[in-house]
């Protein structure tokens, strides 16, 4: 009786444990990818209305490497707003793959 019981719980034991370890490999991979990231200054340039209940997102500007001026929606609003328009952030992009 006790060989069934372990042979049934070792699987099960198994099944249970597999969504943690797949989330822990995510959140590895996800810190890794953004381990590299360039930090630079960017600018919100304007707060956009995210759906219907008033809630403002900032979009932000900011220099990439090549002088080119890049922008960014963020899709997280808030009422009242976290950031004014001409506030100064710190912005993060992913290196360029060669």
């Amino acid at each position: 009786m006790l060989a069934f019981t372990v042979g049934v719980a070792t699987p099960l034991l198994v099944l249970c444990l597999l969504p943690l370890i797949s989330l822990g490999v995510w959140i590895v991979v996800k810190a890794l990818r953004l381990w590299d990231w360039i930090p630079v200054r960017g600018e919100v340039i304007e707060l956009r209305m995210i759906g219907t209940e008033g809630s403002l997102a900032p979009v932000f500007s900011y220099p990439g490497p090549n002088g080119r001026i890049y922008t960014i929606d963020d899709t997280v609003g808030r009422n009242p707003p976290k950031y004014a328009v001409g506030d100064v952030v710190e912005v993060s992009y992913p290196p360029l793959v060669s």
